[in-house]
């Protein structure tokens, strides 16, 4: 019997499927619920709270998450990459940052930016002058100077609502 020719259709296409394009609301749900699990939570339970299912965390967030005795859980950290809001002397830019390091670090800068333009006390930028972050084979540096920070809030440049850039 002669071998048939390979389809060019995939499996799911032959179903009548298509192929689903990546969520950048369902990847956020998903770092969030990873990062619940780093606080304790089992992954149904932070899955719960963030909004997503297990299933959309090993999706989207598969290499921060490792099963272990049957159960999951969340790695240290990870090397997934995000896109976040970077404030420069021009107003806030999306960056692509690689890491659960360099996030956490970034979400510490702006909260350093919040407690200083809420209460005055630039305490907490101290340990970020003269520093910079390197996102996508760049170098921003993170923004301390009081009076440029003071001028784009009353520009309204500078807002808390979400550190993660949206895309859509």
């Amino acid at each position: 019997m002669p071998k048939r020719p390979k389809s060019r259709t995939s499996r799911t296409q032959a179903k009548g499927r298509r192929k689903r394009r990546a969520s950048p609301k369902a990847k956020r749900r998903a770092l969030k619920a990873v990062s619940l699990m780093r606080k304790g939570l089992s992954r149904s339970k932070a899955a719960k709270r963030a909004k997503t299912t297990g299933r959309t965390i090993q999706r989207y967030a598969r290499p921060a998450v490792r099963r272990r005795r049957g159960h999951y859980e969340a790695r240290p950290n990870d090397t997934l990459p995000r896109a976040m809001r970077m404030l420069s002397e021009d107003g806030v830019t999306a960056v692509e940052i690689r890491g659960s390091t360099a996030a956490t670090h970034l979400s510490r800068y702006w909260h350093a930016v919040d407690h200083y333009l809420r209460t005055g006390d630039r305490r907490l930028l101290l340990p970020f002058e003269g520093k910079a972050l390197r996102a996508g084979g760049h170098r921003f540096p993170f923004l301390t100077d009081t009076d440029t920070l003071e001028r784009l809030a009353e520009a309204g440049e500078v807002q808390f609502e979400d550190l993660y850039e949206t895309t859509a």
